[in-house]
């Protein structure tokens, strides 16, 4: 079994340490419009076809450019596996 000597648990505090510390670059202004459009998209699908009992609006973090820089560096970092 792998030791975890060493180890440190991934927490929101820990997180913002290590991007003070290693910055992301800024997000190319594509990716932010991309964002905008599927916000519209979203909002213009809800007004045609509003959400049924039982279902679940995605929340507002999941396309904020934080959210999506966040997730660009997850699958960059799993590309390089």
């Amino acid at each position: 079994m792998a030791t975890t000597e060493g180890m440190v648990p991934i927490t929101r505090a820990y997180l913002s340490r290590y991007y003070d510390k290693y910055p992301l670059p800024p997000l190319p202004d594509a990716v932010v419009d991309l964002a905008a459009r599927l916000r519209a998209l979203s909002a213009d699908l809800v007004a045609v076809a509003p959400t049924t009992p039982g279902e679940r609006r995605l929340p507002r973090w999941f396309l904020c450019p934080a959210a999506i820089r966040c997730s660009l560096a997850l699958l960059a970092a799993v590309a390089d596996l």
